[in-house]
């Protein structure tokens, strides 16, 4: 029997089908097996990403790296990465890096439910104050530690 793995479809493949995934080749970066500190067990979100394989810096990229190694949690991952908090988040950071903090029209459509700063309007400064920092980095943290739940939970259901 073989062992089945997040987003492996195993069970429900033919032996036909269940071979030629056997023996998929996939180019890894062979130089990162060189450093001194790197383990396959542990950084392989680094290798995927080094390989082209998935981009983490985006969170709709990041959201589908996830979804597909772990397809039986799909519903809760959605939740995480498409929660308004962390949409709120990455609204705050887009504006703050590429606007200088400055509301755009995307800033202010993503913006309108939110209880505070649906009040701001295309070209004014965004009031970022201590409420709204420690709101923002809760969210962030709050999605972060969820996220590291969900996942540690499964791997301790299916372990390696």
């Amino acid at each position: 029997m073989q062992p089945v793995y997040a987003g492996d479809s195993s069970w429900t493949d033919s032996d036909t089908e269940a071979e030629r995934k056997k023996n998929i080749k996939v180019p890894f970066p062979v130089w990162m097996l060189r450093l001194p500190d790197f383990d396959v067990k542990t950084c392989m979100g680094t290798a995927l990403s080094e390989m082209g394989k998935w981009d983490f810096a985006k969170r709709a990229k990041a959201a589908d790296a996830y979804s597909k190694v772990f397809r039986d949690l799909t519903k809760q991952l959605d939740a995480i990465f498409k929660s308004d908090d962390l949409r709120w988040v990455a609204m705050i950071r887009n504006a703050l890096v590429h606007n200088a903090g400055v509301a755009d029209a995307e800033f202010v459509q993503l913006a309108s439910r939110h209880p505070v700063l649906s009040r701001v309007k295309v070209s004014q400064a965004i009031p970022i104050n201590g409420m709204l920092t420690i709101e923002t980095l809760r969210a962030a943290c709050l999605c972060g530690a969820e996220l590291i739940s969900l996942v540690d939970a499964w791997m301790t259901r299916n372990p390696a």
